[in-house]
C-alpha cells in the first residue's frame, strides 16, 4: 500500500531502469525522510544576524561554525543546548515531513568531527500519526 509520491527529485535522479513506480510504501517513504535529513544536516549555510530568519531558502542546512573547527568547542557541555536547538530549528524548517522534531546528542567526535544524534518525531502515515526516531550522524563536509 502506498503512502506517497516520491518527489520529484527522486524521480529526476533515478535511473529509469529501476523505477518501478512512483509511489512510497511506509517504509520507502520513512526512508526518505532519512535521506532527505541527511542532504539537509550535511550542508553548511550562512546563519543570519537574525536567527528568527533561518527559514530562509538560502540558509537551507547548519551554520558553518557548528562547532566543527574548534575541538574545545566541541567538547564545551554549554554549546550542546544551542546546538540542539539549531538541529531542532533547522529540521522544523526544512522537513516539514517531522511534526515536533526532537534532537538528542549521543555522542561527540573532535578529532573526526562528527556529531552523532538521535532524532524523534512524529509523521503522517495515511492519516495517523505515527513516531519514528533514528539516529544519525553529521559530519564536516569539508
Amino acid at each position: 500500500m502506498f503512502v506517497a509520491k516520491k518527489s520529484l527529485f527522486d524521480l529526476i535522479t533515478e535511473d529509469p531502469e529501476n523505477t518501478n513506480s512512483i509511489y512510497l510504501n511506509e517504509k520507502e517513504y520513512i526512508s526518505s525522510i532519512i535521506q532527505d535529513i541527511g542532504k539537509l544536516l550535511n550542508t553548511r549555510c550562512i546563519l543570519p544576524q537574525s536567527k528568527q530568519r533561518t527559514h530562509l531558502p538560502l540558509n537551507y542546512g547548519l551554520p558553518y561554525m557548528f562547532g566543527m573547527q574548534e575541538p574545545n568547542d566541541m567538547l564545551n557541555p554549554n554549546t550542546h543546548d544551542e546546538w540542539r536547538l539549531t538541529l531542532e530549528r533547522t529540521l522544523r524548517y526544512f522537513e516539514p515531513r517531522i511534526l515536533r522534531p526532537k534532537v538528542k546528542i549521543i555522542h561527540i567526535n573532535p578529532r573526526q568531527q562528527t556529531i552523532d544524534i538521535e532524532i524523534k518525531g512524529s509523521v503522517f502515515i495515511n492519516h495517523h500519526l505515527k513516531q519514528i526516531h533514528f539516529p544519525f550522524a553529521i559530519h564536516n563536509p569539508y
